[in-house]
């Protein structure tokens, strides 16, 4: 058990990197959706803050993972367990950008 965990103090700094890029990616998302529906309200297009409205919840998703996928070379994780989350990772995002596109 000890070889596949290693050293806990990596796997906490790993998570408090990742948890960050995530609340970072989140943060973001929040300041430009809010930018991006007041400006599409001051133009007055109801097509403009329908489009804002319905990329909202897929974005939400897809700005975190996509903030994870790029922090992850940056944890200091084992090689096993990084492989299995960029994986992992990689999958979610396809699936997060397909629902982005089909919405």
């Amino acid at each position: 058990m000890q070889e596949f965990w290693g050293d806990t103090r990596s796997l906490l700094i790993s998570a408090a990197v990742l948890a960050g890029a995530a609340i970072l990616a989140l943060v973001a998302h929040y300041i430009l959706f809010r930018l991006i529906e007041r400006f599409a309200r001051r133009r007055e297009e109801q097509h403009n803050l329908s489009f804002v409205n319905r990329s909202k919840s897929p974005a939400r998703v897809i700005f975190p993972l996509l903030a994870l996928v790029l922090a992850l070379p940056f944890a200091p994780l084992p090689a096993h367990l990084k492989a299995i989350l960029q994986h992992v990772l990689g999958l979610g995002t396809i699936a997060s950008l397909g629902w982005g596109v089909i919405i």
